[in-house]
């Protein structure tokens, strides 16, 4: 998915990094790298555990994997382990995601390939989108 997005923004001059916590091992890191095609950049952390990444910290990072949108100022636009105070909100928006995907919603409530597969496709219009709102406060 990630790798998708990074393509897709390419031409837009917006950079993808995968940092991962301080724990992680470069080397696995590179092979599973090499394994799903990644190319973009990756580093580790600074901290030595999962709980007290520099980077983590500051961009407040609440759980793993997350994704954030940093704007061009270097703020938060968007961060993926927040939580919603508005949960039935957000599942609506969940919802009109999907139905504008031709997902059916709700989702399977299990682990299978289809609701996998429909979740990172509703997880990568989202991710498009809030980036696709940094630009355009970009342009203004």
């Amino acid at each position: 998915m990630m790798q998708e997005l990074a393509e897709k923004y390419e031409s837009k001059g917006v950079a993808f990094l995968g940092i991962h916590t301080p724990d992680g091992d470069l080397e696995l890191i590179g092979k599973l790298k090499k394994e799903m095609g990644w190319k973009t950049e990756t580093g580790i952390d600074r901290g030595s555990s999962v709980s007290d990444g520099a980077s983590a910290a500051h961009y407040g990072v609440q759980g793993f994997p997350s994704i954030i949108v940093i704007d061009p100022e270097g703020k938060v636009a968007f961060n993926s382990s927040y939580h919603p105070e508005d949960t039935e909100g957000f599942m609506k928006e969940m919802q009109q995601l999907a139905e504008s995907l031709q997902i059916p919603w709700p989702l399977p409530e299990d682990d299978s390939d289809e609701a996998v597969f429909s979740m990172n496709r509703i997880l990568r219009a989202m991710i498009s989108r809030e980036i696709d709102k940094v630009l355009a406060a970009e342009k203004k």
